[in-house]
């Protein structure tokens, strides 16, 4: 949290997102009753203005930095499944270990289902929002290579000069490596909230119903999350206070095999466990 006078050095300022790619610049925030942000105004261009609360603002040095939406959504996610997981964990220990009496542990125990239930709620609305981002991008992805395209034929045919045609090819390809970096780590948190194992039986199961193939997109409009999401989250989360950073694709890929294995050995366990 900033106060007032600090914040008032920072109008006009550009604002960039995690990709660096240009958002607009800051002329003004909301304070809270001690004048403290609670959110920042962002002049977007072309007459359009955007509040971005404060828990998506992040202040990387000099520079100001906007959390997308479905970023800032997922970490929320994670560490809600986390605790989630954790809590359950520890009860029922204490429950095997005579630690609390039967009537404490089924109160707490409806206390973290209801929050594991509407961790699934939070579930589906994010996964509707990243496919729905995903799609936004690669719509961009094919209106930036039909210009591109376009470009080029110019530059060939000598309509337009060297330099116009470097600063905008250029210009258009970095936009495109932003973007695709983007979609790639969406691809990635889908897989983990979804979870590879489950995805490809109810891939099947899907199949049997439709009569017919189906791709990953059919499989994850149809796929329900279950416990095993949670846990998918939980472990993905410690992964991240490891690294002391947020997992990206690549940070991820050498933990990602014994993960698989940790998640699919606590899926059968739960399958021959006794239930309570």
């Amino acid at each position: 949290m900033m106060h007032a006078q600090a914040l008032n050095q920072m109008m006009k300022q550009q604002v960039k997102d995690t990709y660096g790619r240009f958002i607009g610049h800051v002329i003004g925030f909301s304070l809270d009753n001690v004048g403290q942000m609670k959110g920042m105004g962002v002049e977007l261009g072309a007459g359009y203005f955007k509040e971005y609360p404060n828990d998506r603002v992040i202040m990387d040095g000099e520079s100001i930095v906007i959390l997308p939406e479905w970023k800032d959504q997922v970490e929320r996610l994670k560490k809600n499944s986390a605790v989630a997981q954790k809590r359950s964990e520890v009860l029922e220990e204490l429950r095997s270990e005579g630690e609390v009496p039967q009537y404490v542990y089924e109160e707490l125990k409806s206390t973290y289902d209801t929050e594991i239930n509407d961790l699934r709620s939070s579930y589906d609305s994010i996964t509707a929002l990243l496919q729905s981002r995903v799609k936004e991008l690669e719509t961009r992805r094919i209106d930036v290579e039909r210009f591109l395209g376009g470009l080029k034929v110019q530059f060939r045919a000598k309509e337009i000069d060297d330099e116009t045609y470097k600063i905008a090819s250029e210009t258009m390809v970095e936009m495109m490596k932003k973007d695709e970096q983007e979609r790639s780590e969406i691809l990635f948190t889908l897989t983990w909230l979804t979870g590879n194992t489950e995805t490809d039986q109810d891939s099947s199961q899907i199949e049997e119903d439709h009569g017919e193939p189906v791709t990953p997109t059919d499989a994850t409009n149809e796929h329900t999350i279950n416990e095993n999401n949670i846990q998918n989250l939980s472990h993905l989360s410690q992964i991240e206070e490891d690294h002391g950073e947020p997992v990206t694709p690549t940070d991820a890929t050498n933990e990602s095999t014994d993960l698989k294995e940790e998640i699919t050995e606590a899926a059968e366990t739960d399958k021959t466990s006794p239930t309570a």
